[in-house]
């Protein structure tokens, strides 16, 4: 994997390698939004990662996180980006469960992106996906330190 070796943080370039963060999180409703995030912080920064075996990623979700390189790079250069507009069409098969993008696009803005989803979930599920993911965005904005999935008793 590119940039794992010691001195390659350096690098400039964009990489691209799939990798698996093993989180063990137990009962979710015993586990915060802020803990959650930190679990998947320190998995990330300390690279506890692993490559994914054939046919592993299959079963997944992808999240592509794209961090904006502003500040930081040698002599002055700046990172350049091209606009990208929205998909014109849901068709748009993929290898697993659905990929998510997300790319920073400035230090406080950030560009979110479904890509692909599996289309056996029908033509709905959009709907209530996009419902949860506000009410999740909300909760952690409000509520951080409330369960990653709320005790409904």
């Amino acid at each position: 994997t590119c940039r794992d070796g010691p001195g390659e943080e350096t690098m400039v370039g964009y990489f691209s390698s799939r990798k698996l963060l093993p989180l063990e999180v137990g009962d979710p409703s015993n586990l915060a939004l802020l803990g959650l995030s930190d679990m998947i912080s320190k998995v990330r920064r300390s690279r506890e990662w692993k490559r994914p075996r054939p046919f592993e990623k299959c079963g997944a979700i992808e999240v592509n996180i794209v961090s904006q390189a502003a500040d930081g790079l040698p002599l002055g250069f700046k990172e350049v980006r091209c606009p990208r507009s929205g998909p014109n069409s849901w068709d748009r098969g993929g290898t697993s469960h659905m990929q998510l993008r997300l790319d920073q696009v400035s230090s406080n803005d950030w560009d979110f992106r479904l890509q692909t989803h599996d289309a056996s979930w029908g033509g709905n599920w959009s709907t209530y996906y996009a419902q949860a993911l506000g009410s999740v965005l909300v909760d952690v904005a409000a509520h951080p330190t409330g369960p990653v999935v709320p005790n409904t008793a």
